[in-house]
């Protein structure tokens, strides 16, 4: 199987219930909010002057308006929490309560995390797995795996994964390692087994030393993508039955999507825009007939939203295959570049999606 085909999600039950691709379990949905805390889909700024503007900033309003905030890095002073964990945390312990709580979790973040998305492509040498425990064994599969992402990320040709001439790479990983540090994707929780941690997911973090990633891909014929990468404007609809949107960035029912789009295009070093509720409206742009859009339409709307390249998608649910068809299309230098894939998750698709538009960007050729 290629590694970038996709699983499926399996449905519970099918006798009793309808398979939902976008029901998540409870524990699941916070486990993931958790997890990526850095990655999730409400713009924070810390310093809105009280309570009230505090909850409407992190719930992606703007404190003096309470229009939306759009989801546009590049702003130091501005961190990524996600909207579910603030919205929790003020219903579990108050208002009066939540707000302290939430200025001292900004200011660790901000200490820590300050400009994650913006620094995508600060750290292109730097990927991400998740592995079970800290041992050697399982670290040495997760620096396998980081080093195909980077040489994806580094070069933007997605067509590297799954390519057999990595595999002399891959078997000697850690030589191309300059450091690595883990994120305990449980910290806080009890720890169950008796030895601690054995059994306990970690976010292996890995950086690679650049001139050795660039002599690997020297070796397969690629270079890497130094220059400065355009901001990519996605527009994404998506269909499942008779009900169709546009994932933005401020409509609660692209939460998810809105958290998957990010971490792709943070996956492979690239940054994203995504339209909001009133600018589609006032485009009079739908999902419905959003492919056949006329491409200028998109362009002038994606420039009011910082975007400098369009990059239009479609996913429809498929109940006989159980996942999405999905197709891209992507206008560049004259040409109109369009690609396809059937029976994946929306992660794999978007990771597919902006994996695909960076390869085109980095002129390493089509992603079909």
């Amino acid at each position: 199987m290629s590694a970038l085909e996709g699983r499926t999600e399996m449905p519970r039950n099918q006798g009793h219930f309808r398979f939902d691709p976008f029901r998540k379990s409870r524990r699941e949905r916070l486990a993931r909010a958790f997890r990526d805390f850095r990655l999730r889909a409400a713009i924070v700024t810390s310093n809105a002057p009280d309570e009230s503007a505090l909850m409407n900033t992190l719930a992606g309003l703007d404190p003096a308006t309470g229009t939306a905030v759009s989801l546009r890095p590049g702003n130091r002073d501005m961190i990524v929490l996600t909207r579910h964990m603030t919205k929790r945390l003020r219903h579990l312990i108050g208002p009066g309560v939540a707000t302290p709580i939430i200025r001292i979790s900004l200011i660790a973040a901000l200490a820590c995390w300050a400009g994650t998305l913006t620094a995508a492509a600060d750290n292109l040498y730097r990927a991400q797995a998740i592995v079970t425990g800290q041992g050697e064994a399982n670290r040495i599969i997760g620096f396998a795996a980081c080093l195909e992402d980077v040489l994806i990320k580094v070069s933007g040709a997605l067509k590297l994964a799954g390519d057999p001439r990595l595999d002399v790479y891959k078997s000697r990983s850690a030589d191309f390692v300059s450091g690595y540090s883990y994120h305990d994707q449980m910290s806080g929780t009890p720890k169950r087994d008796e030895q601690g941690t054995r059994d306990r997911p970690y976010d292996l973090v890995v950086d690679f030393e650049d001139k050795k990633i660039d002599d690997i891909l020297k070796s397969l014929g690629l270079k890497p993508w130094l220059s400065r990468r355009p901001v990519l404007a996605v527009f994404v609809g998506m269909e499942q039955g008779s009900r169709q949107y546009i994932a933005t960035s401020d409509a609660k029912q692209s939460d998810l999507q809105r958290d998957s789009l990010l971490a792709a295009a943070l996956k492979w070093g690239m940054t994203i825009v995504l339209p909001d509720v009133a600018a589609l409206a006032k485009a009079n742009i739908n999902a419905a007939e959003l492919l056949t859009t006329p491409p200028r339409r998109l362009a002038s709307l994606a420039a009011e939203q910082g975007g400098e390249v369009v990059l239009v998608g479609r996913l429809k649910w498929d109940d006989s295959e159980l996942g999405w068809a999905t197709e891209w299309r992507m206008d560049r230098h004259g040409r109109t570049h369009r690609w396809q894939l059937r029976r994946v998750t929306f992660d794999e698709a978007f990771r597919r999606g902006i994996g695909g538009a960076a390869q085109i960007l980095s002129g390493d050729g089509d992603p079909g």
